[in-house]
């Protein structure tokens, strides 16, 4: 314990975010097919839980890219439907409504039932399905990608939202 009876937190280094990430994406045979398809969707793509459940956002431009219309007035993503799960791909492109019958519920749900760490926070703030955002970030910048790099492909307006996310301390 800290001072004051306060617990002390470990920060999560990007590896131990990552394996959190992997255990939840985890597929449980238990689960509707298309469940066991967004939480990797979550890891592949680094967007926020609610972009990817906006289907109106989301535009087949190609067979070999897919634009993204991110929340809060970034600019578009663009993304290699390979990177994506057939579910998703098929739900933009028309050809399935199975990704209809996702939510964030439905979502942060089967991340608790998979977690096998305890919860992580940012500051006092619960993190459960934003970690895939902090890690897909974490991990542009640990592959060498410039901020500007990599304000570009999240689609960012301010260059200061690369900060916001690859400087994060996250704690269990």
């Amino acid at each position: 314990m800290g001072g004051n009876n306060i617990p002390i937190m470990a920060i999560l280094t990007y590896n131990q975010l990552n394996i959190i990430c992997i255990e939840a994406t985890t597929s449980r045979p238990w689960y509707p097919p298309v469940y066991n398809s967004f939480l990797p969707d979550l890891y592949n793509t680094g967007c926020r839980p609610n972009e990817l459940l906006k289907k109106a956002n989301w535009t087949a431009l190609s067979p070999s890219e897919i634009r993204l219309l991110p929340s809060k007035g970034n600019v578009y993503r663009y993304f290699n439907p390979a990177v994506l799960s057939t579910d998703l791909v098929n739900w933009i492109t028309g050809a399935s409504q199975l990704y209809d019958y996702c939510t964030y519920s439905k979502m942060k749900g089967i991340w608790n039932n998979n977690a096998t760490s305890k919860q992580v926070f940012r500051d006092s703030k619960e993190m459960d399905l934003y970690c895939f955002r902090y890690r897909y970030v974490k991990g542009l910048k640990l592959a060498g990608h410039t901020d500007a790099e990599i304000q570009d492909i999240m689609g960012w307006n301010q260059i200061e939202m690369v900060n916001s996310y690859v400087n994060a301390d996250l704690y269990t």
